[in-house]
């Protein structure tokens, strides 16, 4: 996960409408943009990602928890749903 250490705006695990756990490291501003991507979270895939402007969103659902960052762009889709699956592992031990 060195790649990505320095380059994690924001992750949370969430349940329905609670986040269970956060990190932010962008401030108020992208605390409120995670908000709104959790809202709007595409029901019926495992993992999405897109990139907007400097930044991906990526989201990775499984038994009913979302998974979900913004890193800066650049860093690939597999580097991401990797940062997410270990998010994952770590938050179920």
């Amino acid at each position: 996960m060195d790649s990505i250490q320095n380059k994690v705006h924001y992750c949370c695990v969430s349940k329905g409408n609670h986040i269970l756990y956060a990190y932010n490291g962008g401030g108020e501003e992208v605390e409120n943009v995670a908000a709104l991507c959790l809202e709007a979270a595409p029901p019926f895939h495992r993992w999405y990602f897109e990139t907007i402007g400097k930044k991906t969103y990526g989201l990775l659902m499984e038994d009913g928890y979302v998974y979900f960052t913004i890193v800066d762009e650049g860093l690939g889709s597999s580097v991401v749903l990797r940062f997410l699956e270990h998010v994952r592992d770590e938050f179920r031990k």
